[in-house]
């Protein structure tokens, strides 16, 4: 048997030894040279009890947040990473919790709504009728005094709805939480940097969120459901991307440290 048959059906067998690389221990030729991987690079084997595959992957810190993909969705929303500016105390807030906190501030604003009512609608219309009577209108002078009263109710009660709403705005952006938040234990903070919102991109998150309820039913829906359509999978819907927030709720168990 000659020399050449040695070689034959190997990739090299007709390259210069200068092409094929230098031999490996065991005497074979090594097909892809030491230089032809970067600087840290080169792929090594993986070791048992290792997390992940070993191989030329980007390094990752402690509580990097990972990119759109990554398969985020099968962990648990608990479990899930937040960038390291957030408080380890805090978690990702589930959607059942978020839901909870958002219908209590409905309740909220209506218990304020008829409140309102009752200091200002109630009352006014009262002494309306009172004057009526002691000046014993009738017709459209009494229909004009009414509205006259009624007018002044409905702008008293509008201006306490509003006063409320903007109270509540400055509350998220200074403390991150709302009364129905509160209640439920949860509340919002930026997302891309550390701090609260402020005033501004609070009234941005309420503009966005409250927007599609000028609709109808077919759009009402859409920025809770948004929260779903999150790429990162950190329950962040069109309010929250617009206002660059993140809606965390503490932990009840002791985060691992590392």
């Amino acid at each position: 048997m000659s020399d050449t048959d040695d070689h034959d059906g190997r990739p090299d067998a007709e390259q210069p030894p200068e092409v094929r690389g230098p031999a490996d221990p065991q005497g074979g030729s090594a097909y892809a040279p030491a230089s032809a991987y970067p600087a840290g690079s080169f792929p090594v084997a993986a070791q048992p009890g290792d997390p992940h595959p070993a191989g030329p992957y980007a390094p990752m810190h402690p509580g990097a947040v990972p990119p759109p993909g990554y398969g985020m969705v099968l962990v648990p929303h608990a479990l899930r990473p937040l960038p390291e500016h957030i408080d380890p105390a805090w978690r990702l807030a589930g959607v059942g919790r978020r839901a909870a906190g958002r219908i209590l501030d409905q309740v909220v604003f209506g218990l304020v709504g008829g409140l309102s009512a009752g200091a200002f609608i109630v009352p006014l219309q009262g002494i309306a009728q009172q004057r009526i009577n002691d000046m014993q209108l009738i017709g459209e002078a009494a229909d004009d005094m009414m509205d006259t009263y009624f007018g002044g109710a409905m702008i008293g009660f509008l201006i306490s709805l509003v006063a409320y709403l903007l109270i509540a705005t400055w509350w998220l952006g200074w403390k991150g939480s709302t009364p129905g938040k509160a209640m439920v234990g949860i509340r919002v903070q930026r997302f891309s940097e550390p701090g609260m919102l402020g005033f501004g991109r609070a009234l941005l998150r309420g503009v966005v969120q409250n927007a599609f309820a000028l609709g109808s039913l077919f759009t009402i829906w859409l920025p809770y459901a948004s929260v779903g359509w999150d790429s990162r999978h950190l329950l962040r819907g069109w309010h929250d991307l617009a206002a660059d927030d993140v809606v965390l709720a503490r932990r009840t168990e002791t985060p691992a440290s590392y």
